[in-house]
């Protein structure tokens, strides 16, 4: 079943005190290539205490709402965008994420052709750093590329998304007031929360590779310490967007802890033959251990994240 063509597509782009990539995330949306009778709107959504996208928006005119949102956390930002926005479909880029050419289009096209209600697309990490030492494991992580056809159904494996490079039929993946569950502001997760509720209610994801954005990752983001920390939270995610779930989502939370304690395992193995071979590979296997341990873990929530 076919999804007509929407009139007008909202663009949320929630920010939060790094106007230069926004400028950067704003401009590639200007340039989208989009087919005859739809229109699009961008919504800057600025979770900052200052405004301090206020001068990047006004500088690119019209085409950009703005948007100030002080309350700190991503959930409420991106509640904001939905409330805000005006379009039949909402889509969503992160500031830190440049859109190719043909992004926006390839995400309708997906939804309308499939008649599904969200449609995924493709992420390409852009490293500010152009070597160091666990760049590949660094690449893998930050790429989103699930292997999947275009247009094909990819509802079961909505943990491997996240609303970064998303497009969603309002009507049908909103109906509720805020949808971002503001508990989840603090540790993040609240776009698996939210993907999980809507699979369990019978809605449909679709995959749209040609949808793709490219993802600036500082160098901040791509040592030892900070992928450590990362994974070990991503683990716990996996877990926490479960407990309140069906059944089965409860009993998956046992496969995910068991299968938590093999990576720890195996982790440890790969870890003890790696560092005889001196190798970075031997961090990596760490890496791993963290992720086990998150699964396991789940139950010890973070106080604070980094915005996105």
């Amino acid at each position: 079943m076919k999804t007509d063509l929407p009139k007008l597509v909202s663009v949320a782009i929630p920010t939060k005190d790094r106007p230069k990539l926004l400028h950067d995330a704003i401009e590639s949306v200007e340039a989208q290539l989009l087919p005859p009778g739809l229109d699009i709107e961008i919504v800057v959504i600025d979770n900052s205490s200052d405004g301090s996208a206020r001068d990047v928006c006004e500088a690119h005119g019209n085409l950009v709402r703005y948007v100030h949102s002080p309350i700190p956390g991503l959930s409420n930002a991106r509640n904001r965008a939905v409330s805000e926005s005006r379009g039949e479909f909402i889509a969503f880029l992160d500031d830190d994420e440049v859109a190719e050419p043909v992004w926006l289009s390839k995400l309708c096209e997906a939804l309308t052709t499939t008649g599904s209600d969200a449609a995924f697309g493709a992420v390409e990490p852009e490293f500010e750093t152009e070597h160091f030492e666990l760049q590949e494991y660094a690449r893998h992580f930050y790429r989103r590329r699930v292997h999947a056809t275009t247009g094909e159904d990819i509802s079961n494996r909505y943990y491997q998304l996240g609303t970064g490079n998303s497009c969603f039929v309002k009507a049908r993946c909103f109906s509720i007031e805020n949808p971002f569950q503001d508990r989840f502001n603090a540790s993040g997760g609240e776009d698996i929360m939210l993907l999980k509720d809507l699979v369990n209610r019978g809605h449909r994801f679709v995959w749209a590779p040609e949808a793709c954005v490219r993802e600036r990752t500082p160098a901040t983001r791509c040592n030892f310490a900070y992928l450590l920390k990362r994974r070990f939270r991503n683990g716990q995610i996996r877990c926490w967007v479960l407990i309140e779930g069906t059944l089965a989502d409860k009993l998956r939370i046992v496969f995910l802890m068991a299968s938590g304690g093999a990576q720890i395992l195996l982790g440890a193995i790969g870890a003890a033959y790696w560092s005889v071979a001196r190798s970075s590979k031997a961090k990596e296997q760490v890496i791993t251990i963290a992720a086990g341990a998150g699964k396991l873990l789940w139950i010890l929530r973070p106080k604070e994240k980094s915005y996105v």
